[in-house]
């Protein structure tokens, strides 16, 4: 599900995201499979990306370290005409990405290694795509920290905290700011997973012996 919700699908894959790109807002410059170049290290970009790529290629996105919100598309020229092949984003998106993903999630969310598969998911999919810092100073950071607290006893109320979050991406009204509505269709896809998975789980006890 993860992996579908960050390129739809090999084809789109190929055809609009096989070569660097910045989806906007606080983003940094973006390839492969949701990998944030400027959310990362130099460290690991060289160690996570050297194996694939040309190491002029490698040290060109070395360069977006810490180059997000309005600093990303300044640097995005020097890396949109590197190709990042299918095969290697797949590599790099399940051998690092989802194990180094899974533990900032289980280890912002006390308790969820013992929900159900579509529950972790969704949650997972949430860090993945924000990160999972719990700052109390950042007012978008609310839900988090929500989901964080009632996560062990109230996980019920997980779905609508999801479903919350839109109000970043949103304006007045209610509409998508431009250029966020796959922002807004992620956040209730999350909220439906882990409201299916917390049905699913309950269907599971209530059958009989």
């Amino acid at each position: 599900m993860l992996e579908q919700m960050e390129i739809s699908s090999p084809a789109y894959y190929r055809q609009a995201l096989q070569s660097p790109v910045w989806p906007g807002g606080r983003s940094g410059v973006t390839g492969g499979i949701g990998y944030d170049f400027g959310y990362e290290s130099a460290e690991d970009i060289r160690a996570e990306w050297g194996p694939f790529l040309a190491a002029t290629d490698v040290e060109r996105l070395v360069g977006c370290c810490g180059k997000v919100g309005p600093l990303a598309p300044i640097v995005l020229p020097s890396v949109q005409h590197i190709v990042i092949p299918l095969e290697a984003a797949v590599t790099v998106f399940k051998e690092v990405s989802v194990p180094k993903y899974l533990q900032m999630t289980l280890a912002a969310f006390p308790g969820a290694a013992d929900l159900p598969a579509d529950c972790l998911g969704a949650l997972l999919s949430l860090v993945y795509n924000r990160g999972s810092s719990l700052s109390l100073a950042d007012n978008r950071r609310r839900e988090m920290r929500q989901i964080a607290k009632c996560l062990p006893t109230h996980a019920d109320l997980v779905p609508d905290l999801i479903r919350s979050m839109k109000r970043l991406w949103e304006d007045a009204q209610g509409h998508a700011l431009p250029g966020d509505g796959g922002l807004l269709k992620r956040r209730d896809t999350e909220a439906d997973l882990f409201a299916d998975g917390l049905a699913n789980i309950r269907q599971q006890a209530t059958k009989p012996a």
